[in-house]
């Protein structure tokens, strides 16, 4: 009995010896992970956290997170102790994708003149830095993605690496590529217009918008806007027909974009021209060289970050054409068939008063564009009566709160107030896109083409809601109402 005692007494000193002396082997050829755009953490018992850890740029991939990546996950290959890897961001996104303000020289601004070395070097900086993607896919140890808010271009292709994605109900994935060719359908004419939002990079030369008469190069191009930032800023504008480009108009009395800043162009198709607007303010009237029916396509190309691209018709509803967060709108999107009560309104004040004479109706929808400015507390959208001043939808977006309320206020009275959301799709520094449709019962809105809520109506005699006012924390791009 005391030989069994003292055996399994034993067995579990030498147990215990042998665990320790393993852990001190493991601890021992563990690396240690210090970065400076990634802060990597040990959560739980052989777990990785890799934080993507710039959230002051949201999250933006600079040069340093090109090779850190790289370095990053090569260690964790080797990680006796880690078993798996949990990616996320820092912030209130997983990230904004490549930084452009750090890396746009290596792409945009070619060190050589030859064009094969201009060609050999571009190969040979993709593959670099497709190897920070590469080296997650490589990964022996199961990695997983916890995306929350955006996921933006460079990051749909780091999300795609990994083994398992999970995401926030408030997560978006978007790609933008210039050159970006978007077509017209049913051709331009008279009374249309295109509405574009946009940042310009700090290391710009030029971009350029044409209205083209087909999808590919070479056809005609109707209108030719093209600002160059090469130290005269000056703008040209010009037609090309019949292969060759006829005499330039140049306006060089300054140029109306900022570095670094984002800006709202919009395009008025007249009957005898093009008129350009940039930031709320008229800019140059460009005469018809080429029929307008002849429009097919507009293409932009250049130094130049697109964030939305609308054309709206001329009496026919609006075709919206934006970057939409999933890939593309939510089934029953609002679209050229649900046709909009007026003529669109460019960056008016706030607040904003608009009339909406003879009142609402089923299947109308009203569109809100605009731009949530950083250090936003909040804003609302009220679909009035102007006859009795009763609120029959209060939208009411509250950053401060990370939510939407949506209320109504009748007879002096405000009811209980919803604020159940899905997401929470407005951020400061974002644009947004509302499309609210009137339906028989209730409400329809979306939000940067994704269905976002419902509400039933509270004033069922929407036909008396002759009034829209939006005031608060934001900057209006466009209302049509």
């Amino acid at each position: 009995m005391a030989g069994t005692v003292l055996r399994r007494v034993l067995r579990r000193e030498l147990r215990s010896v042998c665990l320790g002396v393993r852990s001190m082997a493991s601890e021992a050829g563990s690396p240690t992970y210090q970065y400076e755009t990634l802060k990597v953490t040990t959560p739980g018992e052989h777990v990785l956290h890799v934080e993507l850890n710039r959230p002051e740029k949201r999250n933006a991939m600079n040069r340093s997170f090109w090779s850190e990546m790289v370095l990053c996950f090569r260690a964790i290959a080797e990680d006796p102790v880690c078993r798996a890897v949990v990616i996320s961001g820092a912030g209130k996104m997983f990230t904004s994708g490549i930084d452009l303000m750090d890396l746009g020289s290596d792409f945009l601004q070619p060190g050589d003149s030859d064009a094969a070395r201009i060609a050999w070097d571009l190969r040979r900086k993709v593959t670099r830095y497709q190897e920070s993607f590469s080296v997650i896919e490589k990964c022996p140890k199961p990695v997983i993605a916890a995306v929350h808010g955006g996921c933006i271009g460079g990051g749909v292709d780091l999300v795609s690496a990994c083994d398992i994605r999970y995401c926030t109900q408030d997560a978006w994935f978007q790609v933008k590529a210039i050159p970006f060719r978007n077509p017209i359908y049913g051709g331009l004419r008279s009374g249309m217009s295109v509405y574009i939002q946009g940042m310009i990079p700090h290391h710009v030369n030029r971009f350029s918008v044409n209205f083209s008469c087909g999808q590919f190069d070479g056809t005609d191009i109707a209108f030719h806007f093209n600002p160059r930032f090469d130290g005269r800023d000056t703008v040209v504008f010009n037609t090309f027909q019949s292969g060759s480009w006829g005499p330039e108009e140049r306006k060089n009395d300054g140029i109306p974009f900022r570095k670094g800043g984002h800006f709202e162009l919009v395009f008025l198709v007249n009957p005898g021209s093009f008129q350009v607007n940039v930031n709320g303010f008229p800019f140059y009237e460009y005469r018809h060289r080429i029929p307008l029916e002849r429009v097919q396509c507009v293409h932009v190309a250049g130094d130049v970050t697109i964030q939305s691209l609308t054309v709206v018709g001329g009496g026919g509803g609006m075709a919206t054409l934006p970057s939409f967060p999933t890939g593309g709108p939510a089934p029953g999107f609002p679209n050229m068939s649900l046709p909009v009560m007026g003529g669109p309104v460019y960056n008016p004040p706030v607040p904003y008063n608009g009339m909406m004479p003879g009142g609402m109706c089923s299947k109308k929808t009203v569109v809100v564009r605009g731009f949530v400015p950083v250090g936003a507390q909040r804003f609302h959208i009220n679909f009035k009566v102007s006859s009795t001043n009763d609120i029959a939808l209060h939208f009411n977006p509250r950053m401060n709160e990370n939510t939407v309320v949506r209320n109504s206020q009748l007879r002096g009275s405000w009811g209980q107030e919803e604020r159940k959301n899905p997401f929470n799709p407005f951020l400061p520094g974002q644009y947004f896109d509302i499309s609210i449709r009137f339906g028989n019962q209730r409400y329809k809105i979306y939000v940067n083409g994704q269905n976002f809520c419902e509400y039933k109506h509270r004033f069922p005699a929407f036909h008396l809601i002759d009034s829209l006012e939006i005031a608060g924390n934001v900057v209006l791009s466009l209302v049509q109402c």
